[in-house]
């Protein structure tokens, strides 16, 4: 009889042992199932992060690459509005005069001191007299030059009929030596006032010249009538 219980208790034992090893097979293999999907949630993670990451350029961000091309663009429409400042450079102020001089045969010689009288619709129209011509240390505040002198006209005018006149930088022309010579606005320059009645005006123009120029061309022009005579005095210094 005690044979009997024995065999029961170690039927028993085992089978208990049976059960505790299948059940410990089943954890491990659920275990191991478990770790790809952990893998898999740690390589979800890890996309949705990329994805949060890169939106913000996808909603309309700028990227460093479209922030250069965009600088580019703005470089190109400022070099732009510079090359467009520059067309005038030839001009000074509100429309400048022109560079080029009269033809010889189209001038009257003329000399400082001398009256210069000008004419429109046949009629005469007014006057210029040149009163002085020389070399001046005024300079301007805006414009440098570029090396050489500057001369300066000295000049009055008046209007001959009902009518207002006005000379200006307009009205005159310089040349050294066959080369047109730039306008150059002096500091405090006298002009720019309407010649009216039997009162003269008196104004200023000058011009910047070779450092080594010794003589010049002046020329007064009709800036009303270009069929009437212009005046030219040729000045030594």
């Amino acid at each position: 009889m005690h044979k009997k219980i024995h065999r029961k208790y170690i039927s028993l034992a085992a089978a208990l042992l049976t059960s505790a090893a299948l059940l410990t097979g089943c954890g491990a293999g659920q275990s191991t199932t478990d770790t790809p999907q952990s893998t898999t949630d740690a390589a979800g993670s890890t996309d949705a992060s990329k994805e949060a990451t890169e939106t913000p350029a996808a909603s309309g961000t700028p990227s460093a690459a479209s922030e250069k091309q965009d600088s580019s663009k703005d470089t190109d429409a400022e070099k732009t509005g510079k090359d467009s400042a520059n067309d005038g450079a030839d001009t000074i102020g509100e429309g400048a005069a022109p560079k080029s001089t009269p033809e010889a045969e189209d001038t009257d010689a003329t000399k400082i001191g001398d009256t210069c009288t000008f004419h429109l619709n046949g009629s005469d129209a007014y006057q210029v007299v040149v009163e002085d011509i020389s070399y001046t240390d005024r300079r301007s505040i805006d414009e440098e030059t570029s090396g050489g002198k500057i001369l300066l006209i000295t000049y009055t005018y008046q209007s001959l009929n009902d009518d207002p006149a006005l000379v200006d930088d307009m009205s005159f022309r310089c040349s050294v030596l066959g080369e047109s010579c730039d306008y150059y606005p002096v500091v405090d320059q006298l002009g720019g006032d309407l010649a009216t009645g039997n009162d003269a005006v008196t104004g200023e123009v000058a011009y910047e010249v070779p450092v080594d120029a010794e003589e010049a061309d002046i020329y007064i022009v009709n800036t009303q009538d270009d069929a009437d005579a212009s005046y030219h005095i040729h000045w030594e210094a």
